[in-house]
């Protein structure tokens, strides 16, 4: 057999493999074609309904717009009547909060008649009903309640025009119910409210305390020191009460300087101390020789109750009593400041009452200036009249007026929002009614507004996305034919050339192209020249690589079916399918890679070629 004729054998079986790959691909590329049409009729489709998806979204756009330009005009309209019928309610809850203390409708109503007829300045009705229903609930009586409720209201007025740091009652108005339901409370225990008239005493001393202090001793100060002052305190007249105690107070608090009246009261005044400061008292002259009994040795064994010198004078005013009692007989025994410091720590038992002479004594021209300061400062008439003339008076009365009116407006417009609650809590009922008997329905409107809202979020997104899935499609279409055609498994690597990147996918067609090219590029004749041997032939490195580049191994052409023998070397005659004798000697080696199964192509013989001579003679 010639070499020519092995070469046109080579170029056949080379043009046979190429051309069903080729065919294959053919096919591929066919269905390809199919598929991107059916791909695009499918998008086609998708893009209509997307077009009508933008139109019903558009529509419901315009109508949310609008919607929500009436929900604005709506809301508009009721913020104009929030004011009215927020301070309607306010009053309407205080009025509920006053018939709740049991006086009946009829107090109400008078307490009501009363509340919208009182007029003080800066003074809304609202705040008038608070005020009479903080009164009544200490005094227990609509009549004495209406009596102190004015007062406090003008001691109010006064207080957060004139006194206030921040204006508008800032740190002192803001604070103004609790501080008059603790003079209440005090008035009451001092047994003020007895005597409307003492009270509005007792009241107008408290106003000067708060204004003489300036804001720092309020009337809760001194409800703590009657709590814990007790007896000592009540007993005090309104002087010592309310401004002989001011700087004690500031320098100690209400509640230490009680509990320091109360000490040196019973010490003093009820006997209740020991021996040894008996008998200095006894021999200070301090104690009624009559009210004391000794005992068999000489010693003092009881002080009586009131065996004090003076003792109505000290329960009046302890301050007074230690400067026009205590220092002036010690003075007049020679004693000097210090002297009489450590004199007066004879008289008492207990560390708490020494520690209130001890101050009192101290502190006697502090506590003397204070006393002149309170009885000068303004009372409530006083510093209402100041008040009332003063920019923040003036807008203090502006509010409460405007309070006032609005107040009159809600009045009008209550009940159509209570009727409107009305009909709004019995179609919440019924709602809730519906949603548990039909919970289907419920959820299905629920996922229907779900996925409208996620269609007016990512609508934008919608489209891009119609886009990229139409040419990944595409792409991972030519991916998975590329891979297939070289022989890969078609499934795997067309998933793998779904999910590739753009780059990586036209690097492997393009790799394949340009294999089958090389591949059926002709043999030249110099290559055949140079490789004939002695009848036989090899194929050179060039030749072979570009066999392989088409997925033959190179190794030789295949022998026909039932040539072969068996054994280490089998003398056997080899002929092409023309009938021309092609080799007469092959290895046992050849015939099992003969034998083995395709691995190329499908439907192709990739092993149909010769055994590279240089392989089997070992060149």
């Amino acid at each position: 057999m010639s070499f020519e004729a092995y070469s046109v054998y080579v170029k056949i079986q080379l043009v046979d493999g190429v051309s069903r790959g080729l065919l294959g691909l053919t096919g591929h590329f066919q269905r390809l074609n199919a598929q991107t049409n059916a791909a695009q009729r499918g998008l086609d489709q998708y893009g209509a309904k997307l077009l009508q998806l933008h139109r019903q979204l558009g529509n419901a756009k315009n109508f949310g717009l609008l919607g929500g330009a009436m929900a604005g005009v709506g809301f508009g309209m009721m913020g104009m009547l929030k004011g009215p019928l927020d301070e309607a309610r306010k009053f309407q809850t205080e009025v509920a909060k006053f018939s709740a203390l049991g006086f009946g409708d009829g107090v109400t109503s008078q307490a009501v008649k009363f509340a919208q007829g009182m007029n003080v300045m800066g003074q809304s009705a609202r705040d008038n009903m608070k005020l009479l229903r903080e009164a009544v609930s200490i005094t227990g009586s609509l009549d004495h309640a209406e009596e102190i409720a004015p007062v406090l209201a003008k001691m109010k007025f006064g207080i957060e025009s004139v006194m206030s740091k921040g204006g508008r009652g800032a740190g002192h108005g803001e604070q103004s119910e609790r501080m008059f339901m603790d003079l209440i409370k005090t008035g009451e225990l001092r047994g003020a409210l007895k005597d409307m008239d003492k009270f509005k005493a007792v009241a107008n001393l408290a106003t000067q305390a708060y204004v003489a202090s300036g804001g720092q001793v309020k009337p809760g100060d001194f409800l703590q020191m009657i709590k814990t002052g007790g007896t000592a305190a009540k007993t005090m007249n309104d002087q010592a009460f309310w401004f002989s105690s001011l700087h004690t107070m500031q320098e100690m608090g209400g509640s230490r300087t009680g509990t320091a009246l109360m000490s040196a009261y019973q010490n003093l005044v009820m006997g209740r101390t020991t021996q040894q400061v008996a008998e200095e008292l006894a021999k200070a002259g301090f104690i009624d020789q009559t009210m004391l009994r000794y005992g068999k040795t000489g010693h003092i064994t009881k002080v009586l109750p009131g065996a004090l010198t003076q003792a109505e004078a000290f329960k009046a005013n302890p301050f007074h009593y230690m400067t026009e009692v205590i220092e002036p007989a010690l003075r007049a025994k020679g004693l000097n400041d210090a002297q009489i410091q450590n004199e007066l720590q004879k008289y008492a038992s207990n560390r708490t009452a020494l520690s209130l002479l001890d101050t009192m004594f101290r502190e006697r021209s502090n506590i003397a200036r204070s006393e002149a300061q309170a009885s000068r400062a303004m009372g409530i008439d006083g510093l209402y009249r100041l008040g009332s003339g003063t920019y923040d008076g003036k807008e203090l009365e502006l509010r409460a007026r405007w309070a006032d009116a609005q107040r009159e407006f809600g009045n009008t417009i209550l009940p159509l929002a209570i009727r409107g609650l009305d009909k709004m809590n019995a179609a919440l009922k019924t709602f809730t009614i519906f949603a548990r008997e039909n919970p289907g329905t419920i959820k299905a409107l629920t996922g229907a507004f779900i996925g409208l809202g996620g269609a007016l979020l990512f609508g934008g997104t919608v489209a891009g996305l119609a886009s990229a899935f139409k040419g990944l499609q595409a792409v991972g279409t030519v991916a998975s034919l590329a891979f297939g055609a070289a022989g890969g498994t078609s499934g795997l690597i067309g998933a793998i050339g779904a999910l590739a990147s753009p780059i990586g996918i036209a690097v492997a067609a393009l790799g394949t192209l340009a294999a089958a090219a090389y591949a059926l590029r002709p043999i030249s004749q110099g290559e055949i020249d140079a490789v004939k041997d002695g009848g036989g032939v090899r194929l050179t490195a060039g030749a072979a690589s570009r066999v392989k580049a088409f997925g033959i191994d190179g190794k030789g052409v295949a022998p026909l079916p039932g040539h072969l023998g068996s054994g280490t070397a089998i003398n056997n005659t080899i002929v092409l399918p023309n009938g021309e004798v092609l080799a007469r000697i092959v290895t046992q080696h050849q015939a099992k890679e003969w034998r083995r199964q395709p691995t190329g192509a499908r439907a192709v013989d990739p092993t149909a070629a010769l055994f590279p001579v240089s392989a089997s003679l070992g060149y």
